[in-house]
Order: structure tokens, then C-alpha cells, then sequence
């Protein structure tokens, strides 16, 4: 009887600390300010742990974050990792969560507006130090939600917007330029963005056809759109916008040449 009640008392115990260990996954959680352009370390981070980075953004504009896990020891390797970013109140950004990867040099952005920001960090890797750093660049941004409300551009000049992080992904960014004579269009196009943006040209007249008026770009891009002969004069908007499938989020530029 002693023997039958060990082995159910082993058992029992076998259970619950399966079931603290599965609930505790992020063994530690550990809070830190960050300051702009200061790499940060969180040298107390073991696999498992979950950090949050506190971040304050003093107007619209867009965060470039580089964040990776450094092996420590002998090699000093790096690793890309996910992060999260959230609100003031540590609640997920939805489609805000991103991967650093060694192909992108651990670089992400996030178009934000002014406020508080936590950027969450889970270690998934063994005897790693997770280290993170930050700039910020504010950016006034007028664009029109609407082909009725377009933004005009002018020939030389050069309009910046936002994708902010946590907007729907059907969200459309609407410009327009107006030729008053038949001319060559020339059109460049910058992006500092996470995920893929997407450009397209649509003439106002539907009897005026482009070829290839759509352009995407992924990260820290450009592109000159240009085309290949004189187009009647007329009104052509320029649509900005994200994949219908992942979220993108930055900072994009248009200027006409």
C-alpha cells in the first residue's frame, strides 16, 4: 500500500512540475529603457526569457531598430530573433511582429506615432546576450485616403508618408500629378520599410494604358520609375500601399524628376 502510494505521489509530483515549467515557458521577464542611437545589452537574458524595451517616440516619424542575440564566449555569433512591438501598456501591436534576420542586418522599421513604446524580446537561444538599439526620425506627413482627396505632387518637389504599424492592411495612400503637356514621367521612389511596398501609377483617363505602372520595394530600396515615351498630359495618381497578406510598416518617399 506505501509502495502503490509512493509511485502515485512521484507521479502527482512529475505532473506539476511539468505543468509550472509549461507555464512558466518565459522563465523571467525583465524591463529596460532604451536611448536613441545607444546599443543596449541585456547580458541577464538566458533562453526562455522574455525583455521588454521601453522606447519614447516625441513625434510622428518611423523607429530603425537592429536587434540580434550574440552568442557568448569564444565565437560571439550572431543570431536574428523575433521581436514584438507593443503600446504603453505592453499589449501587441497587431502585425508588429517581425523577424531580424542576418539578411536584412538585423534591421526593422516601424512607422509609429508619438508616444510610448515597448519592443518585446523573447530569447529563444542557449548562453546569448539579446542586444538592441534604436533611431528615431520624425516625418509630417499629408497624404490623401481617397482618389477625390489625392495629394498633389509638384515637378522637383518630394512627398514623405507613413505605414503605420498595427493599420489595416487595406489601407491606401493616394498623390497625384498633374501634366499639362505630353511629357516622359520620371518618378523615384524610396522606401525604409519592414515587409514589401507597393507603387502604382493609374492614369485618371482610362483610355491612356501603362505598362508596368506597379513597383514594390522591401527595406532600406529605391527605384526610378520612368516611361519609355511622351504620355498625353492629364492627371495620374500614385497609389501606396501594403500585400494584402503581411503588414508592412515605414517610411516612403515620392519625388517627381
Amino acid at each position: 500500500m506505501n509502495k502503490k502510494r509512493g509511485i502515485l505521489l512521484s507521479l502527482l509530483a512529475a505532473v506539476v512540475l511539468t505543468m509550472l515549467f509549461s507555464m512558466n515557458t518565459f522563465a523571467a521577464t525583465r524591463y529596460m529603457s532604451l536611448k536613441a542611437g545607444k546599443v543596449t545589452t541585456d547580458k541577464k537574458s538566458k533562453e526562455g526569457d522574455r525583455s521588454y524595451f521601453k522606447i519614447t517616440v516625441p513625434k510622428d516619424g518611423y523607429l530603425t531598430i537592429t536587434s540580434y542575440a550574440q552568442q557568448r564566449g569564444r565565437y560571439n555569433s550572431k543570431y536574428g530573433q523575433y521581436i514584438q512591438l507593443c503600446t504603453s501598456k505592453k499589449k501587441a501591436i497587431k502585425n508588429a511582429k517581425v523577424y531580424t534576420s542576418s539578411l536584412d542586418k538585423y534591421v526593422v522599421y516601424y512607422a509609429v506615432k508619438k508616444g510610448t513604446y515597448f519592443v518585446r524580446v523573447d530569447n529563444t537561444y542557449s548562453d546569448a546576450d539579446v542586444k538592441i538599439k534604436y533611431t528615431f526620425k520624425a516625418v509630417t506627413e499629408k497624404s490623401g485616403s481617397s482618389k477625390a482627396k489625392a495629394v498633389s505632387i509638384s515637378r522637383g518637389r518630394t512627398k514623405t508618408g507613413l505605414l503605420q504599424a498595427g493599420e489595416k492592411n487595406s489601407k491606401i495612400d493616394y498623390y497625384k500629378i498633374k501634366l499639362t503637356r505630353s511629357q516622359v514621367l520620371n518618378i523615384t521612389l524610396n522606401t525604409r520599410a519592414t515587409g514589401y511596398v507597393y507603387f502604382k501609377i493609374v492614369p485618371a483617363s482610362k483610355r491612356v494604358i501603362l505598362w508596368n505602372s506597379l513597383t514594390s520595394l522591401y527595406g532600406k530600396d529605391s527605384a526610378t520609375w520612368k516611361t519609355t515615351k511622351k504620355i498625353p498630359a492629364g492627371t495620374y495618381y500614385i497609389q501606396v500601399y501594403r500585400s494584402s497578406v503581411t503588414s508592412a510598416s515605414g517610411c516612403y518617399s515620392i519625388k517627381w524628376k
